[in-house]
């Protein structure tokens, strides 16, 4: 029977999720790791693919000659993507976005090693966009309230 197969990534903060047409005689789910599944998609020759699950989550892909077995896990423990269809969008002036980011990027650490120290953190509830600064010794938060309502 030919139905759409759904393929989703995620690194907890990006996830992509792609359809494609596939033959499927027995539908489930399991999460594969994505690094493997990748370097196995790449070397396999053009034609069709075959992936078989076992009970204990094993996968098994075959294309020709080839054939690569991965270690996988139920796929209802693969995190639950949002769908982003069904997200309510908000329009936030840009001098709003630029003053809040001038107030608080001086606690945002230049040290690229620690990602998560020179990022900004924004937060929107209601009429109120906040950013949240750190470095590791300096914590910021800026605040603007929507001066359209």
């Amino acid at each position: 029977m030919l139905r759409a197969w759904r393929l989703a990534a995620t690194d907890l903060t990006l996830a992509v999720t792609a359809h494609c047409k596939a033959d499927v005689r027995k539908g489930g789910t399991v999460a594969l790791p994505a690094r493997h599944v990748f370097d196995v998609v790449k070397v396999l020759p053009d034609g069709d693919v075959t992936v078989t699950v076992e009970k204990n989550f094993s996968a098994r892909i075959k294309s020709g000659k080839r054939r690569f077995d991965l270690s996988g896990m139920p796929g209802e423990d693969f995190p639950t993507l949002p769908d982003p269809s069904k997200v309510a969008l908000t329009l936030i002036p840009a001098d709003d976005v630029a003053e809040l980011i001038a107030l608080t990027q001086f606690s945002m650490s230049p040290d690229d090693t620690r990602p998560l120290l020179s990022a900004a953190l924004f937060e929107l509830a209601g009429d109120v966009l906040r950013v949240v600064t750190t470095d590791g010794h300096r914590l910021c938060k800026g605040r603007a309230q929507d001066r359209a309502a």
